[in-house]
């Protein structure tokens, strides 16, 4: 039982360091999309979003949130799929 606790112990700090090619490259194939996602998500939020309140405010202050009067608020916006060209 020993043995068997301590091999299921892995470090996978080389992994994280050295990652699969595989992984790599289905992270470069999707990154793109993701980013233009993520900037259009982004524009939307900074054209309909509104300041935060002053409760709002308080508790981004009391969270560690370093410039809350940056922060907007807005609701969640229908998540889309992504189109990925391989």
């Amino acid at each position: 039982m020993f043995t068997l606790l301590i091999s299921g112990c892995i470090n996978r700090d080389e992994i994280y360091a050295n990652p699969p090619a595989k992984l790599t490259e289905s992270i470069n194939a999707i990154l793109p999309a993701a980013t233009e996602y993520v900037k259009h998500q982004e524009k939307i939020a900074q054209e309909k979003g509104e300041p935060l309140n002053e409760q709002a405010l308080a508790i981004a202050k009391r969270i560690g949130i370093k410039h809350p009067e940056k922060c907007i608020f807005t609701t969640a916006t229908r998540f889309h799929s992504l189109q990925i060209q391989h």
